[in-house]
């Protein structure tokens, strides 16, 4: 939905605008859950 949002504000009219947003959020969601994962899989000190 946000891609076809940015693909009708900036009149690109292509497919590029939706696979860049595509990416970018799968991108940062796959870091987060990356560095959450890391976090609590993280055997702690005690």
């Amino acid at each position: 939905m946000l891609g076809l949002y940015f693909s009708a504000e900036m009149d690109t009219g292509s497919g590029s605008m939706i696979a860049l947003v595509a990416a970018t959020i799968f991108a940062v969601v796959a870091i987060l859950q990356f560095v959450v994962i890391k976090k609590v899989m993280m055997p702690r000190d005690i």
